[in-house]
C-alpha cells in the first residue's frame, strides 16, 4: 500500500512538475496547438491534482507516524538506554583495565624475583603488594569527583617490597635490594623531572644556563618526595595547602634564576595547575 501511494503521489507530482514548467505565464490563444507529448490541463484540474497530492502526503505521514514511536517517548527511550550502554562499555574499560594491571604486575614481580632472589613466599607477598596498590589506583580513577584521600596514591612513591618482606629480607638480599631501590628511586625521579623541566623549558624559553640549574634542583624536590607519604591530604582544604607548598618549594629558587617575564609566566602556570587539581578533587562550581 505504502509502494502504492508513493507510485501515485510521485506520478502525480511529475504531472504537476511538467505542467507548472511548461505551462506559460499568459494564457495561450485558443487556437495554439499543445506541443507534441505535452498533456494540457486546465485550472480546475490542476486544483483538483493538488489537493489529491496533499491528500496522499496526509495519509503517508500518518502512516509514518504509527509506525514510529513519539518524538518524546523515543527521547525518553534513548536516555534510559544511554546509562545501560555506557555501563558495558565502561565495565569492558574496567575488565581491560584489570587484564593489564596483572600482566604488568606479573611481569614486575618476575623481574624482582630474578633480581632479588625472591622465594615463593615473598613472591606472592610483593604480587599482593602491587595488585592492592593498583587496583586501589584504579578505584580511585573511577570517583568523580576524585576523594582527597586518595591523592596519595598517585603521589607517593611505591617501593618495590612490601614492609614485611623487607623486615625478613635475609643478610644475602640486602646489599642487592638497597641498590636496587637506589636505582628504582632515582630513575622515577629522573622521569618525573624531564616532564615537568620539558614543559618549564619550552614555556618559558629558558636559557641553556637556567635548564643547568633547575634540573638538579627538581631532581631534589621529587627525591624528597619519593619519601613522603601524602597522608596529610584528607580534604579539599589540605590538598590546597600541598599544592601552596609544592608551589613555593618552587618558586624560592625559581625567583632566583628567572627573569620577571619568566617568573610571571610560571606563576600563572602554577595557579592553573593547582585550580585544575582542585577541580578534580573537588564539587563542581555553581554553573559548571
Amino acid at each position: 500500500m505504502k509502494i502504492t501511494l508513493i507510485a501515485l503521489s510521485a506520478g502525480v507530482l511529475g504531472a504537476l512538475m511538467s505542467f507548472v514548467i511548461l505551462r506559460p505565464a499568459a494564457e495561450p490563444a485558443p487556437a495554439a496547438a499543445a506541443k507534441p507529448g505535452v498533456v494540457a490541463f486546465s485550472d480546475a484540474k490542476v486544483r483538483a491534482l493538488t489537493q489529491e497530492v496533499a491528500q496522499l502526503k496526509a495519509r503517508l505521514a500518518a502512516k509514518a507516524a504509527a509506525e514510529t514511536p513519539p518524538r518524546a517517548e523515543a527521547g525518553r527511550d534513548s536516555k534510559a538506554a544511554i546509562p545501560e550502554s555506557t555501563d558495558k562499555a565502561r565495565e569492558k574499560i574496567i575488565a581491560s583495565r584489570r587484564e593489564s594491571i596483572k600482566a604488568a604486575v606479573a611481569a614486575k614481580v618476575e623481574k624482582l624475583t630474578e633480581k632479588l632472589a625472591l622465594n615463593p613466599d615473598q613472591a606472592t607477598a610483593v604480587t599482593i603488594w602491587h595488585q592492592s596498590h593498583q587496583e586501589a589506583v584504579l578505584a580511585a580513577a573511577l570517583k568523580t569527583p576524585r576523594d582527597p584521600k586518595d591523592y596519595r596514591l598517585n603521589m607517593a612513591y611505591r617501593q618495590d617490597l612490601p614492609p614485611e618482606v623487607l623486615a625478613n629480607l635475609p643478610e644475602e638480599q640486602q646489599a642487592v635490594w638497597l641498590k636496587h631501590d637506589a636505582d628504582a628511586r632515582a630513575d622515577s625521579v629522573e622521569s618525573i623531572t624531564n616532564g615537568e623541566m620539558g614543559f618549564i623549558a619550552s614555556t618559558l624559553d629558558l636559557s641553556r644556563e637556567q635548564k643547568d640549574q633547575l634540573f638538579p634542583h627538581l631532581s631534589q624536590l621529587y627525591m624528597e618526595d619519593t619519601y613522603a607519604d601524602f597522608a596529610n591530604v584528607v580534604d579539599i582544604d589540605s590538598l590546597s595547602v600541598q599544592k601552596d607548598a609544592d608551589n613555593e618549594r618552587r618558586r624560592q629558587f625559581y625567583s632566583k634564576i628567572f627573569d620577571a617575564g619568566q617568573m610571571e609566566k610560571w606563576e600563572s602556570i602554577a595557579v592553573t595547575y593547582k585550580d585544575g587539581m582542585l577541580r578534580q578533587y573537588g564539587p563542581p562550581k555553581p554553573g559548571e
